[in-house]
């Protein structure tokens, strides 16, 4: 099922919307093909008035199923993903904030004593390939 997850700030959880209505809240959600969305004009809006509104989120096929087995060696790469509309325009690497992230394989998203964590992942493509034609 194809959703759209925001955190929620009164409520300090994730809100899980889908076709704009909200579904459930959740406090872990594990979404496959993610895409980080952030609304230009909600970020514009924020920085003017000081206020947050609901304006970004990431958008992707709710899952049930766990990814790989990370420690099988299938994982590429893991980032820590962040987004602060006074600091960014984007969801960016947590730990490089110049760089901008825009979609993954996977993202893994927590709430951890009331904030927000979300780890995207991406599989190795070479590993993946070479699985696939053992199979």
């Amino acid at each position: 099922m194809r959703v759209d997850i925001y955190f929620n700030l009164h409520r300090k959880v994730f809100s899980i919307r889908h076709k704009g209505r909200v579904i459930a809240h959740a406090s872990y959600v594990l979404v496959q093909n993610p895409r980080f969305v952030v609304g230009q004009a909600g970020n514009s809006r924020v920085r003017s008035e000081k206020r947050k509104n609901v304006h970004a989120y990431v958008r992707g096929e709710l899952s049930t199923d766990e990814p790989e087995d990370i420690d099988g060696g299938y994982w590429d790469t893991f980032k820590v993903v962040t987004y602060n509309p006074y600091k960014h325009k984007t969801f960016v690497n947590a730990e490089d904030t110049s760089e901008s992230i825009h979609s993954a394989d996977w993202v893994e998203m927590r709430v951890n004593d009331e904030k927000p964590q979300m780890c995207a992942c991406w599989l190795d493509r070479k590993i993946n390939s070479d699985i696939m034609s053992v199979v």
